[in-house]
């Protein structure tokens, strides 16, 4: 029985790695790469190209409810098979666009599915496995997109230079469905079946221990938190503005490429350490501790010094380790399991929201103050700010909690 489990969890972790690493790390990080190549055969501006990314998002948020609905009524492998089919399959009406018009099409295609695919299933198939060490987990799975992307953007980028941009989507697009569809129809279940069947007791034990619903969680954590969702995820596009950060200092553009480089792996090297962090230093704590180093970075990044700018993008790069790992862990720590279940797909909508508006207020912050020191400051403050709201939101379920006991 004990090996029959060991044998499940192996499992599960597989193939939440492959459907990560396809969706995120292809599908994702491998974005960019194409943008120029596209524009320049389509005729178009690249402003013009990368607003189909834009009309994606706002696609996504509004899919996200629908989405999670059809994975909470069909099993794991019918729903994520068709949705992780239907995202594979829009590459490869990506790469049969010979207008604007279908690459729109095809983008919005893509984001019916591909928000939920990023922010969703994941989260929750690890919760509801490894409860006692979901931080760990998280942060080992996350961290296969950030592998899968370093491998891949450039042998992506050798595909477009020798085949074209058209072949190159194509193979992005069957590569993505033979990392999906073992992980969907082979590996991946949404629960253990003695969770649903046997630890009803158990789960009704830990759900009374915690905060009661109408007591806690409406009066004053749940704005809270997506007050620090919003605000973590006003600079998760931080990383993306290296490079041009990197010219207005007057370094050269191979400097800033390291820079984003260097970010990277502080992204990779954060998912492991704060996914360890979580279990056993928990939630909050880790948090604040991922939260400081960012600011840290963003203040010290303004230091004239190659090797500190360098160790500041490092540590920058953390923000995406924060953005991806530490709010699922904390909304499902400060909800019970059926408020958790309505709130996360909003949680979802948000992130996908204010993520892509990201990279525009950072672009516009810069346009204003002519220079990103002060960008950098203000994101500092801003991390400072997360600090504080995820220092309230402990202290107040410390609180209640103690009431409660004290009530009792």
């Amino acid at each position: 029985m004990l090996l029959s489990k060991e044998k499940n969890a192996c499992q599960i972790i597989l193939g939440c790695c492959l459907l990560y690493a396809a969706v995120s790390g292809i599908g994702g990080n491998c974005k960019g790469i194409f943008y120029t190549s596209v524009a320049e055969e389509l005729q178009v501006s690249l402003s013009e190209l990368t607003f189909a990314s834009t009309l994606g998002g706002i696609v996504s948020a509004f899919c996200m409810v629908p989405c999670c609905a059809l994975f909470k009524r069909a099993s794991a492998r019918v729903s994520l098979t068709i949705m992780g089919a239907c995202y594979s399959f829009s590459l490869i009406l990506m790469g049969c666009a010979d207008n604007l018009i279908w690459y729109y099409v095809a983008s919005v295609f893509q984001g019916v599915f591909s928000g939920f695919l990023i922010y969703y299933p994941i989260q929750h198939i690890v919760g509801n496995w490894f409860p006692e060490k979901s931080g760990t987990t998280l942060g080992f799975i996350l961290m296969s997109s950030g592998v899968v992307g370093m491998i891949m953007n450039p042998l992506a980028s050798n595909w477009i230079s020798r085949f074209g941009w058209r072949i190159s989507y194509w193979m992005l697009g069957c590569l993505m469905l033979l990392l999906i569809l073992p992980a969907t129809m082979f590996f991946l279940q949404k629960a253990p079946k003695e969770a649903q069947q046997n630890h009803g007791q158990k789960r009704s034990v830990i759900r009374s221990s915690r905060l009661n619903r109408s007591s806690c969680v409406f009066s004053f954590p749940l704005p809270v938190l997506f007050v620090l969702l919003f605000f973590l995820d006003l600079c998760i596009a931080l990383t993306q503005h290296l490079p041009s950060f990197s010219v207005s200092v007057g370094r050269t553009a191979a400097f800033g490429a390291s820079l984003v480089s260097a970010s990277m792996v502080g992204n990779l090297t954060g998912k492991i350490a704060l996914g360890a962090m979580n279990d056993r230093l928990g939630v909050g704590f880790t948090t604040v501790v991922g939260t400081f180093v960012v600011a840290l970075g963003c203040f010290c990044i303004n230091i004239e010094n190659d090797v500190v700018i360098l160790i500041s993008a490092f540590l920058i790069g953390l923000i995406l380790s924060v953005v991806t790992l530490q709010i699922p862990l904390i909304f499902r720590k400060n909800c019970d399991s059926d408020l958790y279940e309505e709130v996360f797909p909003i949680v979802c909508s948000v992130n996908i929201v204010v993520g892509a508006a990201s990279h525009t207020i950072l672009s516009m912050a810069f346009n204003f103050f002519k220079s990103y020191e002060p960008v950098l400051i203000l994101a500092a403050v801003d991390m400072l700010l997360c600090i504080i709201l995820t220092i309230s939101v402990e202290k107040h379920q410390k609180t209640k909690y103690l009431f409660l006991v004290l009530k009792k």
